[in-house]
């Protein structure tokens, strides 16, 4: 079945790879990028200016750009698109300007697109929530991994299996030595010892995730394969996701530069290519027939009847619903300590992020909303998500082993937005032939009581593009 992909925030989809100040050129309000091989290409004839080239990027890695070196010899970039990004930063050591790396967007042949297996992943993710959330059974086990994998290795407990091995271990324990010995006075031994421990909490850290991961895969596996535990018994295989591309074969209308802000740290800004905000993409999702299913069940793949749009539809509204509470109390939080700027761009974001959970209300059968790409985790969604509502005491507990500690030793409770003040990644998902025709203006109440994703798009201040 053909389905329609609208972003409702920017998306980024990264493949990787960085481009750097010698792969494009800035042009105002916009940016130029190039590919270097075919910049050498076109140049292979004019040996001085390949020369000059060289010369140019040894002498100014990072002060210079490509761009300004092209200057007027009509070498074409591969796009141009919108810049909302500071590139140059002051160099602390040398006092000098420099040019940032871009985070990439993922392309195939020089296009852009959002892998099927990124939409069928959040899909994925969304079920899983939605299936344990419904069995009591196995939503104990997950909490018992949790409390089983404390008993193990606890930050807090001196008398846990994991912290005697961590505090005990010969390397952590020579540094220690080597330093206390080199230390000049008090403060340098305290030093050391501080870096000790740090060393020893983030092998606590380590052995606690390794616990829960490979427990919760199994757990995973259950549920996808109803207690079977062979693998290829996960009905998701059936759930069939293609790439989903955007018809406009340039990408300038697409893509732009902006800045990923790390707000609730001191964290820099990272410049990223990201899909722009309302931009439509096409792609199939194809579910087994009731033929298909009456056949699997037979073959022993009793959760296949699952596989309905109707059910996946829920099961995403019901976790990006559940997702967004927990986003909106966490950015109110995080609003209370940042100041300036990054305090009115997490305003933004939460303007933002109740505008999609009211629109979850209004969609119609067999449409929902995601969230893909960077700066989303396994961890930071499905098992937060889990252990907040349904076990708050466990929750406080885990949550100091799952993430990174901030200032004054308190574990760090941050988020990524744009410098415009979007949250990542939120898509909204539905099938092609709910798109309708605009109707007469004497029919305009009617039409706004039952909202199409072309109303949706004009509600955010754009214009749905089919």
């Amino acid at each position: 079945m053909r389905y329609k992909l609208l972003t409702l925030s920017p998306i980024h989809i990264g493949n990787g790879n960085q481009i750097n100040n010698w792969s494009y050129g800035l042009n105002g309000e916009k940016i130029k990028i190039y590919d270097f091989d075919k910049v050498i290409k076109d140049l292979k004839n004019n040996n001085e200016i390949l020369i000059n080239l060289t010369h140019q990027i040894e002498k100014y890695p990072l002060s210079k750009d490509l761009g300004s070196f092209l200057g007027s010899l009509h070498i074409l970039p591969q796009y141009e698109c919108d810049l909302k990004a500071n590139l140059r930063r002051t160099n602390r050591r040398t006092n000098q300007q420099e040019y940032k790396q871009i985070w990439e967007f993922i392309k195939e042949r020089g296009k852009v697109y959002i892998p099927g297996t990124e939409i069928k992943g959040a899909i994925r993710t969304a079920m899983f929530y939605y299936l344990l959330d419904k069995n009591s059974k196995l939503k104990g086990e997950f909490f018992e991994i949790f409390i089983q994998a404390l008993k193990k290795s606890s930050l807090f407990d001196k008398n846990s299996e994991g912290y005697k091995n961590c505090h005990s271990n010969e390397f952590f324990q020579r540094n220690l030595e080597k330093c206390t010995k080199r230390a000049r006075n008090q403060e340098e031994i305290e030093k050391c010892k501080e870096r000790f421990e740090k060393q020893v909490n983030n092998c606590i850290k380590k052995l606690f995730l390794n616990e829960i991961n490979s427990k919760i895969k199994s757990l995973e596996k259950r549920i996808f394969t109803d207690g079977n535990d062979d693998i290829h018994y996960d009905f998701m295989k059936f759930l069939l996701v293609s790439d989903a591309f955007n018809k406009k074969k340039n990408n300038s209308d697409l893509l732009q530069v902006v800045d990923i802000v790390v707000v609730g740290s001191r964290k820099g800004q990272t410049p990223h290519e990201v899909v722009k905000f309302n931009k439509g993409f096409e792609f199939s999702i194809n579910f087994p027939d009731d033929k298909t299913i009456k056949m699997l069940e037979k073959k022993g793949y009793p959760n296949i009847s699952l596989l309905t749009q109707d059910i996946i539809a829920e099961a995403c509204n019901k976790f990006s619903q559940d997702l967004i509470d927990i986003e909106l109390k966490d950015l109110e939080n995080i609003m209370k300590r940042e100041t300036g700027y990054r305090k009115n761009n997490v305003e933004k974001a939460i303007e933002h992020l109740k505008k999609i959970k009211d629109e979850i209300e209004k969609l119609k059968n067999k449409e929902f909303i995601i969230r893909l790409g960077k700066h989303e985790g396994f961890l930071s969604t499905t098992i937060n998500l889990l252990l907040r509502r349904a076990n708050l005491s466990l929750y406080k507990e885990v949550y100091p082993h799952l993430v990174p500690k901030g200032q004054k030793n308190i574990p760090n409770k941050t988020r990524k937005i744009t410098s415009q003040g979007y949250i990542l990644g939120w898509c909204l998902i539905y099938p092609q032939d709910h798109i309708k025709k605009k109707p007469d203006s004497n029919k305009k109440d009617k039409y706004e009581k039952n909202l199409t994703a072309e109303d949706l798009a004009k509600h955010w201040g754009g214009r749905f593009r089919k």
